[in-house]
């Protein structure tokens, strides 16, 4: 009975130690396949990274914290194999002691199960081990005979910024300019704004407009647009009417439920500004100043 029991123990630690050398193994041979043809917009420095602290046999060459996947996953994989190593000779040297200091039969038989689950243990961990040390050496220029070798990077993109857009664009990603007349009265009309006849409307930025529709949703109310990047103001800076960045909203008659809506619900800001003109502060960040006969709003 005793002798059945040692033989299923011995299976199952075998099973047990098949699935973590698989587990390891399998992955680094997937890596370790014929490379792709080279991508010259690959970056390998993309996987680096700082240690919070040193590991031995982990960290890139001439540094003591810093590795990326290809050192890592080669270190760890090293580790888990000087592991199973040392383990397999603890495992005999016990064995051997359990064996010598009985004269059990069960005892002994227990002793060479236990050798012979460990040696087959030991030889998958090798198989391991020589598997990746032949494969994986071909997979980057880098590797070097015996060595465990990724080539690990991943692709970089590019994003190009178009430097062609003025100040007064529509500040969306790949624009290739500023938003026509049409483009914005288009969106504005679609948004539910109603627009003064006869205001320029060229050249207003997208988070402008966004800006616009926000506050027309959430407040459930008219919002008239009297002003936007016409005029003769004389301002001064990027931040202007002329630059697409501010608007002006009436505040009273069909403008009334949006001021009221302002007040109650943006945040007040101290002080006025300079010209005595009230300040609140759009949870978007947006900035709206109450002036005698409109709102001044700067969305940045």
């Amino acid at each position: 009975m005793n002798r059945f029991k040692i033989y299923d123990l011995g299976f199952k630690n075998g099973i047990i130690l098949f699935i973590l050398t698989a587990y390891f193994l399998l992955p680094t041979t997937i890596l370790a396949q014929a490379p792709n043809p080279p991508d010259t917009n690959t970056r390998p420095e993309l996987t680096e990274y700082e240690l919070l602290e040193p590991l031995p046999g982990v960290t890139k060459r001439g540094s003591d914290t810093k590795t990326d996947a290809n050192s890592y996953i080669a270190g760890m994989f090293r580790l888990m194999i000087s592991i199973a190593g040392v383990f397999a000779v603890l495992r005999i040297i016990y064995a051997g002691i359990l064996m010598m200091s009985s004269d059990s039969i069960s005892k002994k038989t227990e002793g060479h199960g236990i050798i012979q689950e460990t040696l087959w243990g030991l030889a998958l961990a090798l198989s391991a081990w020589i598997i990746v040390a032949v494969v994986v050496p071909s997979g980057g220029p880098n590797c070097q005979s015996g060595s465990f070798c990724f080539n690990l990077s991943l692709s970089a993109i590019d994003i190009k910024s178009n430097s062609n857009t003025p100040p007064g664009g529509s500040g969306g990603v790949g624009s290739p300019g500023p938003l026509t007349e049409e483009e914005v009265a288009q969106q504005l009309r679609n948004g539910g704004i109603r627009v003064a006849p006869g205001i320029r409307l060229a050249g207003l930025r997208q988070k402008t407009i966004d800006e616009l529709i926000s506050l027309r949703n959430n407040c459930n109310c008219v919002v008239y647009l009297t002003s936007a990047t016409g005029g003769n103001r004389g301002e001064q800076g990027e931040f202007s009417h002329r630059n697409g960045y501010k608007v002006d909203l009436r505040n009273s008659g069909v403008g009334s439920n949006m001021t009221r809506y302002i007040m109650q619900n943006y945040t007040r800001e101290l002080p006025n500004r300079s010209d005595g003109a009230q300040l609140y502060r759009a949870p978007s960040g947006a900035l709206y100043a109450l002036e005698y006969n409109h709102w001044d709003v700067l969305v940045r």
